[in-house]
């Protein structure tokens, strides 16, 4: 006894490509595509719940195995039930459990787990299932919300066929509150704490929904091993974590790498090897990669020449919420060194991976890492070739990208930069590479430069901070990669190659600043040069105290001395004519002449004078006294004493020879 089922889809999809025929015969379930001829069966022995609701193309048979994988098929009409439900009775001994959906649009609720699906219930009716077996990442984005990410198709659908086009689902978000109880759990056998299956006890809460409508509040909570109480969300996180094919159906892993450096995403993770998809367990993501979303594999040295990194491309990029990760990117110390023995049979080894794996692997992390994804994935691993060395010699250049750091690697024909954010450009999309100079023409300006990429489809990246001796290095390897090449950069090769004018700029601003030392100090040091300005026979239009034209004081030929006060000073500089120079009848400047070396040198003022006086008896009152205090104390000193004193310190200082210093003079000049 057997019956077929005309235009029937097989797993929910949409595709036309994915109608068939079903039959139910006595061995089992078996569905055929009618395009491609391909056939999915479920034999007799295996099958253990069938079940019929309502679903988007009317109505739908579920069949669950005994492994828990559910099977769909889609497209029965209303009538097929009674005839579908007599056939499966007399064949399988089974009953079609039939289910009412619940349709009044709550998003709060219950989920339960049965088999590899996750059920969400509304009022003990089932709203929607979520096939764990499609699910790439399940973490706690926040202490009461599990973030669930899916499984994207593995081809990329063309955008410019729309009937083929099909959405999926990215992200689903639960928000469980509360805590867990020991009621609602149960260990599996590595000691992991997870909500109990459907099919193994009665129905399980994870929010505040309860059998009756009662909340079990009496209940003793989960404890970790610190003794700590479970929040309901990080056992949902942990079960479907479990749950979802992240290496638990599938056995043990080919091969495991522990504390694996990841840049992006930040963080260590231990890396899981499987047949088809590769796993990263971090402290608080997992990420489950699968080895036909790698479209592309560097192994590129780092220029300290103490690490390597290796970077995995993806399509479609790995998804931590709202970021996107188009790269994977490794770093592993160049010295450290692993053996390792893949878990893998030699039949399969040789049938399914000849030439592509071996069995035993001894070396450099960075070599076994990369060999291993390489013979798993199938695709190809580059590496920087002899085409293009660095000033340094290296095969990449370290350099900024906006306000990050960043290392730029040409490769024979892509540009790849590293780590955050990584950019793979193509050589053959690059319409034209600029080079240019940052800034106006400063200092820093010659010692650096950026390059910008123009891609033919529009966007632009721009790298800056680049020593100006990879300018040479850089430029004819773009020109043999036959790619059109910008040169922006006014007189380049006096900027790259002549370091003259920033030498005259320093020596202009040294002299520069001495000029200005001198004129705050007041006098330069006249015994070691000679002094230019010094012109004994030119007439001066302000007469000098040691000048012949010098009227000096009425009582100047007598002994006495006088002390002008400072109101005097004031009130006369004030009265004091100050000599008008017209510019137009400005005379060039006569040649001057040499100094004399017998003629008088210029006075100390009086305040200098009482210094050379007071400093030794200071030093004496204070010993241990620093220079810059020394100064200090004889200020407050001069500050403090009257002008009486000041005229006998004067009166009573000591001059060098060759000095001839009108004494009343002296005393009138102020430091």
């Amino acid at each position: 006894m057997a019956r077929e089922f005309e235009n029937i889809y097989l797993g929910g999809s949409n595709k036309r490509k994915d109608v068939g025929r079903l039959k139910v015969a006595e061995a089992g379930i078996g569905w055929k595509n009618a395009a491609s001829g391909k056939v999915t069966a479920v034999p007799a022995a295996d099958i253990q719940k069938l079940s019929w609701l309502r679903c988007a193309r009317d109505f739908e048979l579920r069949v669950q195995n005994k492994d828990g994988n559910v099977i769909k098929f889609d497209g029965f009409p209303r009538d097929a039930y009674e005839p579908l439900a007599h056939l499966v009775k007399n064949l399988y001994h089974k009953t079609i459990e039939q289910k009412d959906l619940s349709v009044r649009g709550w998003n709060w609720g219950s989920v339960e787990f049965s088999g590899n699906n996750m059920t969400f219930n509304v009022a003990n009716r089932p709203a929607f299932e979520v096939p764990l077996n499609k699910v790439a990442n399940a973490n706690l984005a926040t202490r009461n919300e599990v973030s669930i990410e899916f499984i994207q198709p593995e081809t990329p659908v063309d955008p410019k066929n729309r009937k083929e086009s099909e959405d999926s689902l990215v992200e689903l978000r639960l928000f469980v509150p509360g805590m867990g109880t020991e009621k609602q759990v149960t260990q599996n056998e590595e000691g992991v704490k997870l909500f109990k299956d459907k099919d193994d006890a009665s129905a399980l809460k994870t929010s505040q929904e309860v059998p009756n409508g009662e909340n079990d509040e009496t209940a003793a909570p989960v404890l970790d091993e610190d003794g700590e109480a479970l929040s309901s969300a990080h056992l949902l996180c942990e079960t479907i974590k479990q749950k979802a094919d992240f290496g638990g159906t599938l056995g043990e892993a080919i091969a495991s790498f522990a504390n694996i450096l990841c840049l992006t995403p930040r963080g260590r993770y231990e890396v899981d090897m499987f047949p088809d998809f590769f796993r990263l367990r971090g402290k608080s993501h997992d990420y489950k990669i699968l080895y036909s979303s790698i479209v592309q594999l560097f192994l590129l040295p780092k220029p300290d020449e103490l690490h390597y990194m290796f970077v995995v491309g993806l399509d479609p990029p790995l998804r931590q919420g709202q970021t996107r990760y188009p790269h994977l990117i490794f770093q592993f110390e160049r010295e450290e060194e692993v053996e390792l023995e893949l878990n893998i049979e030699d039949a399969l080894l040789e049938s399914k991976y000849e030439g592509q794996l071996l069995k035993t692997y001894d070396g450099p992390v960075y070599e076994v890492v990369s060999e291993v994804i390489k013979g798993l994935s199938g695709k190809k691993v580059t590496s920087p070739g002899g085409t293009y060395k660095s000033s340094q010699g290296q095969s990449g250049i370290k350099c900024a990208y906006k306000a990050n750091e960043a290392f730029l690697y040409p490769l024979e024909r892509t540009v790849v930069s590293i780590p955050k954010p990584s950019i793979s450009i193509q050589m053959a999309e690059i319409a034209a590479v600029t080079f240019s100079r940052v800034g106006g023409g400063g200092g820093n300006a010659l010692k650096t430069f950026e390059i910008k990429f123009n891609l033919k489809d529009g966007p632009e990246y721009t790298y800056s901070s680049i020593p100006r001796e990879e300018y040479e290095t850089l430029e004819p390897f773009f020109r043999s990669r036959k790619v059109k090449v910008v040169n922006d950069m006014a007189d380049a090769t006096i900027g790259y190659h002549d370091n003259s004018d920033l030498e005259s700029e320093e020596e202009d601003a040294t002299a520069s600043r001495k000029r200005i030392r001198t004129e705050v100090d007041g006098f330069d040091d006249e015994d070691e040069s000679e002094d230019e300005d010094f012109a004994p026979d030119e007439d001066s239009d302000v007469a000098e105290e040691f000048d012949e034209q010098y009227a000096g004081s009425e009582s100047e030929g007598e002994a006495a001395v006088t002390v002008q006060s400072d109101d005097e000073e004031g009130e006369k500089s004030k009265s004091r004519p100050k000599p008008v120079v017209s510019k137009s009848s400005k005379e060039p400047a006569k040649k001057k002449a040499k100094k004399d070396k017998d003629a008088p040198k210029r006075g100390m003022s009086a305040f200098l004078l009482f210094s050379s006086d007071k400093r030794k008896q200071v030093m004496e009152e204070n010993p241990g006294i620093t220079l810059p205090e020394t100064g200090k104390k004889l200020g407050e000193m001069w500050k403090n004493i009257t002008d009486d004193d000041r005229a006998v310190s004067c009166a009573h200082s000591s001059f060098s020879v060759g000095h001839v210093i009108p004494l009343t003079s002296v005393c009138q000049t102020r430091s």
